[in-house]
């Protein structure tokens, strides 16, 4: 959908659906990971007691601290996460934002959003293809069983 509200001009569209699939991207990490936290998981209660409230209520920066903090992302992760975030925020929540390059600002938060979902899937993009990345898989995939500890 993201993809096709480019082709048809609506810009503000892409970028804003790139910023869901972020979002739900980071809470899929969170979930699906076997996150500790002195040796004792961290739940729901655990969660709002070390940082205010769910992970799933927490607003996307801290999520993405969080995800840092927990060693579940690279810092190039990090940074699509960031990009894609700031892209999102000066569009749609800032007035005084020019629309200047708001179809290049589109592009960029797609291809972050491409670059967040490869690297959960364990596939790789480059120059528009999506490819199975065997090296970043076994890397990533030898430490994805692994317990997240603190």
């Amino acid at each position: 959908h993201a993809k096709a509200s480019y082709v048809v001009g609506n810009h503000l569209g892409t970028i804003s659906l790139c910023g869901i699939v972020a979002e739900m991207v980071a809470i899929l990490l969170f979930e699906t990971r076997d996150i500790r936290m002195n040796g004792q998981p961290v739940d729901t209660k655990a969660q709002a007691d070390m940082y205010g409230r769910t992970f799933e209520q927490l607003g996307q920066e801290r999520r993405v601290q969080v995800l840092g903090a927990y060693g579940v992302i690279t810092a190039d992760q990090g940074a699509a996460f960031d990009e894609l975030r700031r892209i999102r925020r000066k569009y749609l929540h800032l007035w005084s934002q020019s629309h200047d390059d708001l179809a290049k600002d589109a592009v960029k938060a797609f291809l972050a959003a491409v670059k967040l979902v490869c690297a959960v899937i364990g596939y790789g993009a480059a120059e528009g293809a999506v490819d199975p990345v065997e090296d970043a898989v076994e890397e990533e995939g030898a430490d994805a069983g692994k317990a997240a500890r603190v």
